[in-house]
């Protein structure tokens, strides 16, 4: 069975998280110019575009462990 999560950054200010079940997210970042980072991911910043679901604490670590796994390149700095 192939891995059909997925990461795309759409505009300068968020990014597309689709996970195994095909539910997309969107998730607030930031690019970071200059610094130890690429970009800012605001943990608190994370909704689902399809529906009114509300994500736990555990839902968004899920999310945030899956970003960054399909990110190698990119160094995030966490944000709440």
């Amino acid at each position: 069975m192939s891995d059909r999560n997925s990461v795309k950054i759409v505009g300068r200010s968020e990014l597309l998280y689709k996970d195994e079940n095909g539910k997309s997210f969107l998730v607030k970042i930031q690019v970071l110019p200059n610094g130890e980072y690429d970009m800012a991911l605001f943990t608190r910043e994370i909704q689902p575009m399809f529906s009114n679901e509300k994500l736990t604490e555990t839902d968004r670590e899920k999310i945030i462990s899956k970003i960054l796994e399909l990110s190698p390149d990119i160094k995030w700095q966490i944000q709440e």
